[in-house]
Parts: C-alpha cells; structure tokens; sequence
C-alpha cells in the first residue's frame, strides 16, 4: 500500500460533477483506493460520499492506494485533488501577488475611463453587450418527477404503466436549474458594464430577477398547455426544457441594454467624484422600465 497526502486546492469544493470525474478515473485502476479526509474514508470510489464531504480550500487530504497498478493510481488521484503542501502555499502568495496586481491595473483601467468622451464610453458599453450576446448556449431547465414502482412504494398518485406518479410533484411546478455558462456571461458583462461607469462594487445583481422572470414565463406556458398531463403520460422521470441559444443572445442583449439605460438614469456623480447610488428597490423600478422579455419557445 501506498499513501500520500495533498492539500486541496479549490476554491469552489467538490461538487458532484467534480467527485464523479475524481471517481470515474479511480475506477481505472485495479487497486483499491481510500481517500480520507477529517478521520473519514470513502473505501467504494463514490462520488455522492467525495462530494457529501464538503472539503474546503486548504484541507488536507490522505489518498490510500493497495493493488497491482497503486503508485500510477495514487499519482493520478492525487493530481486531480490538490497538490503538496510546499507548492500549496506558493500558489497563495502567487494568489494574493495576483490579486495585488489585478486592483492596481483596475483601478488604472478606470482612471482611463474617467477622461475617455461620452461616445467612446457608449461605443464600449455597445461592445460589451454585443460580445455577451454573441454566445449561443442554450438555456437548459428541468423538472425531476418522481416515479416509483407501485409494488414497491404504494401511495396515492396516478397508476400509470405500473408506476406511481405522485400529484404533489406535478403540482409543485418545473424546478428550474439554469444553465452555469449563461449566468457566468450574465455576471461577466454586469461587472465589465458596472467598471466603465467607475462603480467598484455592483449593488445590483439582476440575474436573479430574470431567471423569475423566465421560470414565470415557462410556468405560465406549462399550464396554459396541460404540461403535467403529458409529463405524466410520457413516463419520463427527467423532464428538461431547453430555449434556443438565439433566443438567449436576445435576452441577454436586451438585459445589457436595459442596465446601462437604468445605470444612466439612476447614478449621479458629485462634483468630487463620488458616486451616489440609488436604492436597490429604485433601480429594479427603473430596470423594469426598460426592460422587456423577448417571447421564448420551449422544447422538451
């Protein structure tokens, strides 16, 4: 047997997609492989149990591997999950060194900005919004119906195919999830929009807001069409609902737009330079003013 211990270094933990590819290259290997973290082992290469654990940045973790291929193993899941600890706390002082740097080129950025003309700035806002809507990833939602076997789990619901369809997760509604990369591009152009106006910290974070928006949109349609009836005639246990990325790019171009508009007729600046920014509630008045929803098809 052979061991090694790592520290981990993500800042975001494990999620189960992460643990699922940690654990798919586990089960590569013929060896028997442990990892243990906070006097806890996983000894059956689950990634449900790697993801439960809620590792944080900088923990230490111990990978065990026992079998005919271990040092290759304990090699690969090793690198997958952190590195040693000499090179762990160099990567901080290159985190923070970076960190140090990226303010002071920001702040630099900004004070361009400060003596660039108003048409320069509104070219570049324009470029900002049109570079976030030039992506085509579609919105992915979905709804997860929970099915059982009647033998198995009897209970009321509605007996179809021999299986239970239980009413009250059909009448509970879509269960929306939108996709990662379409709320990144959203984050993205709010925060390049929020620096040309010299804001340092956005107080307006409107993703939130329009994934309402959305999920209000689809539910209406969900009903309007009798949606639940033939979710549970389709014997489907994982519904997804996608919206073309065409129709994203509209969105996000419109969101865009509708931001800088309301940043426009909501900010002031005195004469020091400070800013005086409105309250949340002000500016959503004001968002909602200029914006308006595309119509989107849904397909499932």
């Amino acid at each position: 047997m052979v061991s090694k211990t790592i520290i981990f270094n993500y800042r975001y933990g494990i999620d189960i997609y992460f643990a699922t590819e940690v654990m798919r290259k586990a089960r590569e290997f013929e060896s028997k492989i442990e990892i243990e973290y906070d006097g806890k082992k996983i000894k059956n290469k689950s990634p449900l149990m790697l993801s439960g654990f809620g590792i944080k940045m900088g923990s230490e973790i111990t990978i065990y591997a026992d079998g005919s291929d271990e040092e290759e193993a304990l090699e690969t899941v090793s690198n997958l999950l952190g590195v040693e600890e000499e090179v762990y706390k160099q990567e901080i002082i290159n985190r923070k060194n970076w960190e140090k740097n990226w303010k002071r080129i920001e702040q630099e950025e900004m004070e361009k900005d400060r003596n660039k003309s108003p048409e320069e700035i509104e070219r570049e806002l324009k470029e900002i919004v049109e570079e976030a809507a030039s992506n085509k990833d579609n919105l992915t939602i979905g709804k997860r119906i929970m099915c059982s076997r009647r033998n198995t789990q009897p209970g009321i619901g509605i007996n179809i195919g021999g299986y239970i369809i239980h009413p009250f997760d059909l009448m509970a509604g879509p269960d929306f999830d939108i996709k990662t990369s379409i709320e990144r591009i959203w984050d993205v152009m709010v925060y390049r929009i929020d620096k040309k106006f010299r804001i340092n910290n956005s107080m307006w974070t409107i993703v939130p807001a329009i994934k309402k928006r959305i999920k209000d949109i689809i539910e209406e349609d969900v009903k309007k069409n009798n949606l639940e009836e033939k979710l549970a005639e389709s014997m489907i246990p994982y519904v997804y609902f996608n919206v073309p990325g065409s129709i994203m790019s509209q969105v996000t171009r419109k969101l865009g737009n509708a931001y800088i508009v309301s940043l426009k007729n909501t900010l002031k600046y005195e004469d020091s330079g400070k800013i005086i920014v409105p309250t949340y509630k002000e500016f959503l008045t004001e968002f909602d003013k200029n914006f308006e929803m595309p119509r989107i098809e849904w397909w499932w």
